[in-house]
């Protein structure tokens, strides 16, 4: 007789605790490989911001995400909550920039950055073409 009392008492406060949590929740959209997201830093000195942005990589299980960063290049596995999908701007900006790497760039005296025009289209490898730019 006690253990069904304490038993149906669990289950009540089970369910009440259980709908009080799911009441926020939402599901996320499965992100696909190539998608653009942003990147949720968790560790330094500002945890909790969307500070860097990567493309999707691989879909693992359980939500996880294999993403290569942008900038440094590095692969990051993170949860789908730490991922915030986006579609970027410019489009064809996003192509010329990551086409290629950049060339080195000339110092003149007093350390004054001499930038190089490209000689090349980073996306069809012809002269400056008309189409590209």
């Amino acid at each position: 007789m006690h253990s069904q009392l304490k038993e149906s008492a669990l289950r009540k406060r089970f369910v009440t605790v259980s709908e009080a949590l799911s009441h926020h929740n939402k599901n996320l959209r499965k992100l696909a490989p190539r998608d653009r997201c942003f990147i949720q830093n968790q560790t330094s000195s500002s945890p909790k911001r969307w500070d860097r942005t990567g493309t999707g990589i691989e879909v693992k299980a359980h939500d996880q995400y294999v993403v290569k960063v942008d900038g440094s290049g590095l692969f990051t596995a993170r949860n789908r909550r730490f991922l915030r999908n986006f579609e970027p701007a410019f489009l064809e900006i996003q192509i010329c920039i990551f086409a290629r790497p950049l060339r080195p760039v000339t110092r003149l005296p007093g350390n004054r950055a001499l930038s190089r025009r490209p000689t090349r289209c980073p996306i069809c490898y012809s002269r400056l073409c008309a189409e590209h730019f």
